[in-house]
This record gives structure tokens, sequence and C-alpha cells, in this order.
């Protein structure tokens, strides 16, 4: 019951029982609040020093805010980054939860290092996935991560080296049960529970500069510098090779220039058919494996060497990166060059599109920062000084409920790490109490030891003393004796 309304009480101070809101449960508040979030905005970058950073904006009208947040990894220069790429799905879409880019593959992120190693990392905590670094035998000049597909239970990773050789190692991942466990479990990256195991191992040619694997882990293309490294196409199941680029026909001089390619990416929505490819002599070359074995498109992009290449969702533009720090658009349709990037300076050492299909690209190189473009108006969106030379970079795609399964996952890896520093306190400081203890034993006993010698000579002075009062007494009788 309300009380009685006072006479003389103002209309803003009346409550109408009718108009209160029926107090809301604080697990449903919390759900509201989590699908009320904006998506972040947050990309991780590799330098040349062998960390991997950081960056974050609270969404996507405040990218302008872009900024390092976070760092993972010690400086070494003999283990820079010299490849990068973020989980895919084993089928090359969206995950069971129907939402693309929050697959539980996607909160991987696949590195390759120049001392030739390759390691998984959880974007969410930085650890390692799958036992830690593998040793891949070269420079790696090819890395990605794949969750299960249909057909295959466990996770799957596949390096290519520079020495033409190419891995595909795969591991058991621990089981999803559907509809139930938290948030945080359903949506936190799959943990691997078996440590990265070769599958099968073949060569791809007598050396590769680049190698790219398309959605889904069907097909692996690859490309190199000299006779014999043109593009070609296996079938990583088989490890065979179902298309192998011909060479383009000779100038008016009669001179057909040596395969340079330096850049390969597949174009999305074709199923894998459509290979874009970049070289050294700045020219780009659209390849369809259905038609003919020489290039359907030859396009001179920019001035120098193309360093870095990414497709749009909707497979329509390509963006081009170069040594010079160039960047261009490429209208895949009208082949030819659409428009230009202002801003960039620096070789340009990697172009990531947003794996969501919006109109963004980030682009990381030499120049120290990390920018974020709208492709639509080829303005900067924001950018962030990130302190080294970068080497590559990547989305960590990821929605309200993902960020929030990727802090519980922080937040336990956090708790437990505390939780190790703890016992590794706790265990130190036992033993420091024992090795005190035994020291104040040892001193107790040195001290027995010392007392019970004194003692000794004490009494062995004592009989010493008592043995020559008796010569003495000894010989006063005698002297005695004879004197009488």
């Amino acid at each position: 019951q309300f009380p009685t309304v006072p006479s003389g009480t103002p209309p803003s101070r009346i409550i109408d029982r009718e108009s209160r809101e029926a107090p809301v449960h604080p697990v449903r508040r919390a759900a509201m609040s989590v699908a009320s979030l904006e998506r972040k905005i947050r990309l991780l970058c590799c330098d040349e020093l062998g960390v991997v950073r950081v960056a974050e904006a609270a969404g996507r009208d405040k990218i302008d805010d872009l900024a390092m947040t976070k760092r993972w990894g010690d400086a070494d220069r003999t283990r820079r980054v010299v490849r990068c790429r973020a989980g895919e799905d084993g089928d090359g879409a969206g995950d069971a939860l129907g939402a693309p880019g929050t697959c539980a593959a996607s909160g991987w992120l696949a590195i390759g290092r120049k001392d030739g190693t390759v390691e998984v990392i959880d974007t969410a905590t930085g650890n390692d996935v799958g036992g830690g670094a593998l040793t891949v035998g070269g420079c790696p000049v090819g890395v990605q991560a794949f969750g299960p597909a249909t057909g295959r239970a466990g996770a799957r990773l596949i390096t290519v080296n520079e020495l033409g050789e190419a891995v595909v190692y795969d591991a058991e991942v621990e089981p999803r049960h559907g509809g139930g466990g938290s948030l945080a479990s359903q949506l936190a990256p799959l943990r691997v529970v078996q440590d990265w195991q070769a599958a099968c191992r073949w060569r791809v040619g007598e050396s590769a500069l680049c190698a790219r694997v398309a959605p889904g882990a069907a097909s692996l293309a690859v490309g190199g510098k000299g006779q014999g490294n043109d593009l070609k196409v296996y079938d990583i199941e088989t490890q065979k090779v179902t298309y192998k680029a011909k060479p383009p026909p000779q100038n008016w001089l009669g001179y057909r220039a040596p395969p340079y390619v330096s850049a390969i990416e597949f174009v999305p929505g074709t199923d894998s058919k459509q290979v874009l490819v970049g070289t050294g002599e700045h020219v780009v070359r659209l390849y369809d494996t259905r038609q003919d074995k020489r290039a359907v498109m030859d396009l001179s992009v920019g001035e120098t060497t193309i360093t870095a290449m990414a497709v749009s969702k909707d497979a329509r533009f390509a963006f081009i990166g170069n040594a010079k720090g160039q960047l261009n658009t490429v209208d895949l349709r009208a082949k030819q060059v659409f428009a230009k990037f202002k801003g960039t300076s620096g070789s340009i050492r990697e172009i990531a599109a947003h794996p969501g299909g919006e109109p963004l690209i980030a682009v990381a190189g030499l120049d120290r920062y990390l920018r974020v473009y709208n492709t639509e108006t080829r303005k900067c969106l924001g950018s962030a000084f990130m302190k080294q030379a970068l080497s590559g970079c990547a989305w960590d795609l990821r929605g309200p409920e993902g960020e929030f399964a990727a802090a519980a996952a922080e937040a336990a890896a956090k708790r437990r790490k505390e939780k190790a520093e703890r016992a590794a306190k706790k265990t130190n400081a036992s033993s420091e109490k024992k090795g005190k203890a035994k020291q104040k034993t040892s001193a107790d006993g040195t001290k027995t030891g010392e007392k019970k010698e004194k003692t000794k000579n004490t009494k062995t002075k004592r009989s010493v003393a008592d043995a020559d009062d008796g010569e003495v007494v000894k010989k006063k009788k005698k002297k005695k004796v004879l004197s009488e």
C-alpha cells in the first residue's frame, strides 16, 4: 500500500503506482548491457623486434582515438615477426552461432618468425596455443591457422618456408557442448589440448617468397622468384598441383622477364578459383583457374615492388601497397587503377581488409604507424603510433559477447597467473624459512659443540693440574722419608 499523498505536494513529487517499473533481474540486466554494447575496434600488430602489440578504439565512430593498449613478448630482433595471419573458420564461413568473425579460431593469431619458428597465440591473453613454437626449417613465408571443419574435428596449421617446404599440422581441441556452459565458455577461443603434430609435408618448389591458403584450408597458392617459381596452386589433401600459371608473353624486344611473385591473395566469393598476384615489376595479375593458364588481367600499379594486397569482401576492389609507401585501389571489374590513398609513408608490409565486410582496411608498415582507412571515402579514420617498424597486422573481430568472453578469459588467465605467483612466493618463503631453521640448528649445534669442547678442555686442564699437584706431594713425601 502506498501512503496517502499529503495535501500541497507538488505534482512532480507525486509518483503514480502504475508508472513504477518492475525491478530488473541482475542477470537480465547484465545480458541487456552486453547486448547494448558497441563492437570495439581491436587490431593486433607485429613488429621487427618480435613483439605483438594491441591497438584499440571504443567503437566504429571513435576510430580517431585508436591507441596502443598492451604488448606481449620480449624484444629480440633475431626473432622478428615476418608473417602473421588471423585464425579462420575451418569451413571458410561463420561459426555455429551464425555471426561471421566470431568463430573460435578467430581468437587465434598465427605468427611466423625470422628464426624459422611458428607459433599460434590467443588474441585475448597472448598465451601460446598448441604447446608453443614449432621449428619449420627456414624463414616462414606463409602461415595460417584454421578451426575445426566438416570432416575434421581438430585445428589445422599450415606453414610454408623459404626453401619451398609446406607442412600441415593438426591438433585436437577441447570438444564443445552445445548450449551448455557459460557465455565465456561458449564464445571463447577453442582450447587446444594436444601439441601440433605434422600430418603431411611436401615440396612446392625450389624456393618461395610468399604463400596463401584459401578459405577453408582447401588450396594453397605459392610463388617465388626465378624460373619455375611462378604461381602454383596445390590441393592440400592430395598435395598435387591443380593449377600452374604460364609466363607472360615476350615483349617487343623478345625478352620475357623471369617470375617474381611478391604477394598473393585469393579473391573472396569465387570458391578459391581466382587468385590475385603482385610482382616485383609492380604488376598486378589476376588468374582464373577455370580459364586459360595465363592471367586474365595484367595491370601496372605504382612504381616499385608490390609488398601487400587485400581484396574487398564483395570481390570488386583490390587494395595494393608497395615498397615505396604507395597505396592504390584497383577495380577488378574494370581492370584499372581506381583511386589512390594518401597519408602512408615507408614500405607497406600488410593490408588487412575488415573480415566482417565493413568498408575498412588496416595498413601497417615501416613508418611505425597503424592506420585505418574507409575504403569508400579513402579517408584515414584513425592512426596509432606503435613505436617500432611494423611487419604485419590483423583484425580481432569480436562482437560484444565475444569481447565479454575474451575479457572473462583474460581475467581467468590473470587469476591463474596471480595464483601461480602466490604459490611460487609461498614456496620461496617456505624454503627460506626452512633454510633459516636449518642455519639456526646448525648454529645451535656449533655452539653446543663449542661448549662441549670448552668443558672438555677445562676438565683436561683440571686433570693435568691435579696430576702435577700429586707429583709435587709425592716428591715432598720422598724427600721427608730420605731426610729421616
